[in-house]
């Protein structure tokens, strides 16, 4: 049990509508919790928020919490303009410096939905990497279940506090995640329960805790559209599963595609991002000589990524290239 003192709490509410950092740096060496009412005026903070500060207890949390500027706070959630000022994290906290992949996508999923999404997992699961998604039904639960049946990590970002049992299926799928080593993370306070505000604030978490993020299904109003305008704000890639145009749950996904979104056709287009670094490499050795297009067909690596190791090994001299606009390896 640890004591959250009343200024982080009170902070924690303005998750996604105040970026604290300024307010941290103009303070200086003075510690946030700190910092008398007057200090934190000068520094910045409206009357409104000042007197929040004010009014707030401390709290107890049985969870460990992390506020801006802690050692163990996730680096990347650093790169949302807005970083949730305190989050709370059960479980292996090393799993996130992984890559990541998310996969996300509406609750009233198809079983076409649901396969594809546990086939990610499983993929995730292989490749060591974390699967991050929202720990709600449909294809959240689905992705979550194929990491753990491939015996891979998992981080389920929840809009509840971590001290609420949500019950039933959900609470069932949050215990096995903490039961198998997996992560559960959010920045509500511990007994905050999940509001219809609270989950498109959460989808930004996601998005920014993964490499890319791919949307398996969503109806036009599904939450897995905030993450996926997330991830494009945070510059990452975003992948689409085309889906049938006579069924509700596709129409959000594939407006993703008329909008930009990447067609995910094979899941190696998305789980080659994710894998580890001395697997690419010995994928496209193997697939040497030949044209980035038939380098890329043989190994199944985006030609993004084959012109872009190409062009590493090009400067170091490990591969050079032919007249032809063929590689071939550098004796």
């Amino acid at each position: 049990m640890s004591i959250v003192p009343g200024p982080w709490a009170a902070a924690s509410r303005w998750s996604g509508s105040l970026d604290l950092r300024p307010i941290l740096q103009r303070l200086g060496e003075t510690p946030f919790e700190r910092a008398s009412l007057s200090e934190l005026a000068a520094a910045g903070l409206n009357a409104k928020r000042v007197a929040q500060v004010s009014a707030h207890e401390a709290i107890r949390s049985r969870c460990p919490w992390f506020p801006l500027g802690h050692p163990e706070y996730p680096k990347a959630l650093m790169r949302l303009a807005k970083p949730p000022p305190v989050v709370w994290i059960q479980g292996e906290r090393a799993l996130l410096e992984r890559k990541a992949l998310a996969v996300v996508g509406s609750r009233r999923c198809t079983p076409y939905g649901r396969g594809i999404a546990a086939a990610l997992g499983r993929g995730c699961a292989e490749r060591q990497a974390l699967l991050v998604s929202g720990g709600a039904h449909g294809v959240d639960t689905a992705a979550h279940r194929g990491a753990m049946d491939g015996r891979g990590p998992t981080l389920a970002v929840l809009a509840q506090g971590l001290e609420r049992d949500p019950g039933g299926d959900s609470g069932a799928l949050l215990a096995r995640i903490r039961r198998e080593g997996g992560v559960l993370l959010t920045e509500r306070l511990p007994q905050e329960p999940a509001t219809r505000w609270a989950f498109p604030r959460r989808n930004r978490l996601i998005a920014a805790l993964a490499k890319a993020t791919v949307v398996v299904e969503a109806g036009l109003r599904s939450g897995a559209l905030y993450t996926a305008q997330a991830a494009l704000e945070l510059g990452q890639e975003v992948y689409a599963v085309p889906g049938r145009i006579d069924t509700p749950a596709s129409q959000g996904s594939n407006a993703l595609l008329l909008e930009g979104a990447i067609p995910l056709i094979r899941s190696a287009q998305v789980l080659s991002l994710v894998e580890p670094e001395h697997g690419l490499s010995q994928r496209l050795q193997a697939a040497l000589p030949g044209s980035p297009a038939e380098l890329s067909r043989r190994s199944r690596l985006p030609i993004r990524q084959v012109m872009a190791l190409l062009s590493t090994w090009e400067l170091t001299r490990q591969v050079r290239r032919l007249p032809s606009g063929h590689y071939e390896l550098v004796p």
